[in-house]
């Protein structure tokens, strides 16, 4: 049983590395950085108050 449970934990962090070794897997972020967020531009201009 504890093979078992350490192969379904083992097994996707393998298939991700291979896949990403082999090019059909990309591998970036989720989401754009704040910095680079149109979205969010505003937020970065003034330093905030601590009111």
């Amino acid at each position: 049983m504890q093979y078992l449970l350490g192969l379904l934990v083992a097994l996707p962090p393998v298939l991700l590395a291979v896949g990403a070794v082999r090019g059909r897997v990309q591998v970036r972020a989720c989401c754009p950085a704040p910095e680079h967020d149109k979205r969010l531009a505003g937020v970065f201009d003034e330093p905030a108050s601590t009111s």
